[in-house]
């Protein structure tokens, strides 16, 4: 959680750059510190990546899926690791932003019974001997 004062500071930097100024470099980097400004900033005011912002997104599940989903509108490897550590940031990303099955993170989404079974079936998993496969 960032300080107060931090929060305020970018309150202030992110509506003054939506009233159109121009963030120098070093408030720039200031607003990076907040995942929720900075996703706000990359969203309404720049309209692309922050890149100066992505290493403190890529800590936050919450903020790193909603960036991926519509700032990069693709994959966020840097924030992947995080994601892994919740089923429905797992399942979210694989559906919404991969599109196709995330191997690497389906022993922890398994933990979810709920949210596996709807991956399973969402991605026609079957599993025959043993074997998991997809039908496409």
């Amino acid at each position: 959680m960032l300080d107060t004062n931090i929060q305020k500071k970018c309150r202030k930097l992110y509506n003054d750059a939506l009233q159109g100024k121009r963030l120098l470099q070093s408030e720039e980097c200031v607003l990076a510190q907040s995942c929720h400004y900075s996703y706000l900033y990359a969203k309404y005011v720049l309209h692309r990546r922050f890149l100066q912002a992505e290493p403190y997104l890529a800590k936050d599940a919450h903020w790193a899926y909603k960036y991926a989903f519509d700032i990069i509108k693709g994959r966020f490897p840097a924030a992947e690791s995080e994601l892994l550590k919740s089923c429905f940031y797992i399942y979210s990303y694989a559906i919404e932003i991969m599109n196709k099955r995330w191997r690497k993170a389906e022993v922890f989404l398994a933990q979810d019974q709920t949210l596996y079974a709807s991956y399973v079936r969402h991605f026609s998993i079957y599993e025959i001997g043993g074997i998991f496969v997809c039908v496409i």
